[in-house]
């Protein structure tokens, strides 16, 4: 049976330690909250739950919300600055078409 030098091991595996992992430190374990506690808790975070919605809700209808600015009364909606003066392409109709429609 051949036999390996102690010398030859080590030189190939490098030395041996006690123990390769860490020792891991042992957590005490919290205790458990009474029930009533717990209910109590558990409103807290309806109150808050309901609390978000409503700022949620809220915050979604300024978004929604487009206030109509009224345009600025002209004599005539023919001395508007965008009328088109002459009708050339199907856009100065349409741009026309447009400007009536916030007048009206």
């Amino acid at each position: 049976m051949p036999m390996v030098d102690t010398s030859e091991l080590l030189r190939v595996y490098g030395e041996l330690y006690e123990d390769a992992t860490p020792k891991t430190e042992r957590k005490q374990h919290q205790a458990t909250l009474e029930h009533s506690e717990l209910l109590s808790i558990i409103e807290q975070l309806r109150d808050e739950q309901r609390e978000m919605r409503k700022q949620i809700e809220n915050l979604s209808n300024r978004l929604t919300y487009k206030q109509e600015v009224p345009l600025p009364k002209e004599k005539s909606i023919e001395d508007h600055p965008e009328w088109p003066k002459e009708i050339k392409t199907l856009s100065d109709i349409l741009l026309r078409q447009e400007l009536k429609s916030k007048y009206d």
